[in-house]
């Protein structure tokens, strides 16, 4: 039988009683204050918002893309699991930008804000380790309290950790949209695609990280930075005109990136099972 809290962890079993319920409270406030953020910054821009409604049906159909790369998950992880975890996601998407800001800010101004193909590439592994960062410290403190405390369990935390960055992230760069007056002209089939494959990596590439934490590896870890690094390197790169690629092209790689985090994190996930002794689904 497996054991809830390893023997070397019984001051975690008494945390982990505590724990149980506040994730909900927790979640609650955290969604609701950045939502409650997102209409003050739109009521502000109301006037923007009006002359520019794609804008606006950028965040929702990508919002809804991302909940379609989540059901996609593949392990039978249902929202209502993971919603109580959402909030968690949310901080670990503004520890790990505010860090990216910090520290890509930092190389731009190294490379007189001109960067070449290697400081594309310094960029992409910058916003890659922030946002990995952000997401293994959220996971690993509520590991610390005994929330990852069974494989079904990791898996369900990790991936709700995940969608509510990938949710989160929309809501952010869809807020600098209409504070910096960006207006986009058309229906945005592409962004919302790309929305989607984004949030989707988001959800596989946490569950990764919280088997990672929970099996005490780091090599699943590595290869969410180079991944994510590649996808970001790349977008880097062609949104400021660096390299000119057809988008649908670009979409494509991120799209076949996501895939590849997905087999991945299922991989580490049946392995994790079989471990265990148990039969993987």
């Amino acid at each position: 039988m497996e054991r809830c809290v390893r023997p070397d962890d019984s001051g975690r079993g008494r945390a982990a009683q505590s724990f149980r319920g506040t994730e909900r409270v927790f979640s609650l406030v955290v969604v609701g204050l950045v939502l409650a953020n997102a209409v003050r910054i739109g009521f502000h821009s109301r006037h923007f918002v009006l002359d520019h409604p794609w804008n606006v049906v950028w965040i929702v159909g990508g919002g809804i893309a991302g909940l379609v790369a989540f059901f996609a998950n593949g392990a039978g992880v249902r929202i209502r699991d993971a919603a109580p975890w959402l909030g968690y996601g949310v901080v670990a998407a503004y520890l790990g930008f505010a860090m990216q800001g910090g520290v890509n800010g930092a190389v731009l101004r190294e490379l007189h804000d001109t960067p070449g193909a290697s400081g594309f590439l310094l960029l992409g592994l910058g916003a890659a380790a922030c946002q990995t960062f952000g997401k293994w410290l959220v996971l690993r403190f509520v590991s610390q309290l005994g929330g990852l405390r069974s494989p079904a369990r990791v898996l369900v935390i990790g991936m709700a950790v995940g969608l509510g960055f990938g949710l989160a992230e929309i809501l952010i760069l869809g807020e600098n949209q209409m504070v910096r007056q960006h207006g986009i002209p058309s229906f945005p089939w592409l962004g919302i695609w790309e929305r989607g494959v984004a949030v989707g990596f988001h959800v596989y590439s946490a569950a990764a990280i919280a088997i990672a934490i929970f099996d005490r590896r780091w090599i699943p870890i590595a290869i969410v930075v180079a991944l994510h690094a590649l996808d970001d390197a790349v977008a880097g790169a062609v949104g400021r005109g660096f390299a000119r690629v057809p988008m649908v092209m670009i979409e494509g790689m991120f799209t076949v990136v996501t895939v590849g985090m997905w087999m991945y994190y299922r991989r580490l996930h049946e392995l994790l099972l079989a471990s265990r002794g148990r039969p993987a689904t």
